[in-house]
């Protein structure tokens, strides 16, 4: 099954959820426009468990900390 998946999209089923998880912690960030009052409840809301995990995996696909992130990207606020 997930061999079709691939073939579909470009990447395995785990990865993709991965890119989604990611984007979806890009575009609230950039709905709230910086004013990130509550990490751990926008870090469970995208499905991580542990803060470890979350920037791990963060920095892995935008190369920056979260909040250097948050702070450098002022691209994120044209975002909506």
């Amino acid at each position: 099954m997930s061999g079709s998946f691939c073939k579909k999209v470009g990447v395995s089923p785990k990865y993709y959820t991965r890119i989604r998880r990611v984007g979806y912690l890009c575009a609230q960030l950039a709905t709230q426009r910086w004013q990130v009052t509550n990490w751990h409840n926008l870090i469970f809301q995208a499905g991580y468990y542990d803060q470890s995990h979350f920037i791990r995996e963060f920095i892995q696909f935008t190369g920056k900390r979260p909040t250097l992130y948050v702070k450098d990207n002022v691209e994120l606020s044209q975002y909506l």
